[in-house]
């Protein structure tokens, strides 16, 4: 598990079980949260709009490799790299 805290933000929390990454992010209030998964090439493979404060992403259809999980709130981006 992996936590950043930004000022904006506050705890954002990241982790990978098997086929799902999971990304909390604390008791901030916000509208929308972009999340975005690239691989090593810098290309989009998944991408999910949400306003839930927990969200579980589904890995299964990813190529084993090196990936980049980028979470955008309001002004305040969040890059995590994860394994597959």
């Amino acid at each position: 598990m992996i936590t950043t805290n930004i000022p904006e933000l506050g705890d954002v929390l990241f982790w990978k079980q098997q086929n799902n990454i999971s990304i909390n992010v604390g008791d901030i209030q916000f509208e929308n949260a972009e999340i975005s998964i690239y691989n090593a090439l810098g290309q989009v493979v998944k991408s999910k709009n949400t306003s839930e404060k927990h969200t579980n992403i589904s890995t299964n259809d990813l190529n084993s490799g090196l990936y980049i999980v980028s979470v955008v709130i309001g002004n305040q981006k969040i890059n995590f790299k994860f394994v597959k």
